[in-house]
């Protein structure tokens, strides 16, 4: 067994889990869970058996952790929200241009997480206390007094109950530090900005084609890469584009803007629409959440640095 993995699960879990917006140990967490029992019995026959003194007090320090209430309680917390927002994070990671499934993801991620932070608590203790009880885990008194990790109670007028810890302190506070990201990612500005990129979707012959929406991107997010004249121009272009391009065979079922950008420099037809090749529909992706404002020309890496151009990331 590897005790550093185990000892980074636990350095984690016992952080409140507040970097697991980004998924990158789901897997590990929900195997971890599926094999606490084995993992038990062999850091139990490290601390029992001939190892170097070094590796029975890692073990036994590892042990005496994972058999801990509040561990258990903040693994399965955890788990909960990493499985709520897994698929709002491989829809980031994988840079995703599908704008409208990522804006659903968003949506739908922050109602789960409210609904679970309102709603959630009980039945979750409940599943809790289950587990603790399947496997001998010491469960405290929610009506006791909650103590600091140097064992001094809080203050008597303070009324911290166990349970009052647990709720508010750990599972309340780490739901609210998710939606609280969330929200600083996704922010008005960006929602507005990936709302009207949205209309560049070519898929499913460009059903998501709409002109004022293009005009209105370049109006509040292009300003420095279009002249009063070339806006002026980009309507009517956008007109004979929302016509004629989407009758290209070649065209006709792109799935992302790149391959239409493909498209544009393979039909000189389609280039002499010189205007749409400024405007970009931005990569979605989990790490680029700044800008360096420079001049879009349909390149993914230029495209990236225009979602949050407020973030400074």
């Amino acid at each position: 067994m590897n005790l550093s993995l185990v000892g980074g699960l636990i350095k984690l879990a016992l952080c409140n889990g507040l970097e697991i917006l980004d998924g990158a140990h789901f897997n590990f967490v929900c195997n971890f869970i599926k094999m606490f029992d084995v993992t038990c019995s062999v850091l139990q026959n490290i601390i029992k058996d001939r190892f170097t003194y070094s590796q029975r007090g890692d073990a036994n320090a590892a042990y005496d952790s994972m058999t801990s209430f509040e561990f258990i309680l903040i693994l399965h917390l955890m788990q909960e929200i990493m499985g709520i927002t897994d698929n709002l994070c491989q829809a980031l990671q994988s840079q995703s241009q599908d704008i409208l499934n990522v804006l659903d993801l968003v949506s739908t991620t922050k109602v789960l997480l409210q609904e679970l932070r309102e709603d959630g608590w009980d039945p979750w203790l409940k599943k809790v206390t289950s587990f603790c009880n399947q496997y001998d885990v010491d469960i405290p008194d929610m009506n006791d007094c909650y103590a600091t990790d140097r064992g001094r109670f809080r203050h008597q007028h303070d009324h911290i109950t166990m349970g009052h810890h647990y709720k508010f302190d750990i599972f309340t506070a780490t739901i609210d530090s998710q939606l609280q990201e969330l929200n600083r990612r996704f922010n008005e500005h960006t929602m507005e900005l990936l709302v009207l990129s949205s209309a560049l979707d070519p898929r499913d012959s460009y059903k998501s084609f709409k002109i004022d929406d293009i005009c209105k991107l370049v109006d509040k997010f292009y300003l420095q890469d279009f002249t009063k004249q070339d806006k002026i121009h980009l309507r009517y272009q956008l007109q004979h584009y929302e016509h004629d391009v989407p009758q290209h065979p070649q065209l006709r079922n792109m799935l992302i803007i790149s391959g239409l950008c493909q498209g544009f420099s393979e039909d000189r037809k389609i280039s002499d629409l010189s205007s749409c090749g400024s405007i970009d529909s931005p990569c979605v992706d989990s790490s680029s959440f700044d800008s360096n404002n420079r001049k879009s020309i349909l390149s993914n890496e230029d495209s990236q640095n225009k979602v949050l151009q407020q973030d400074g990331g």
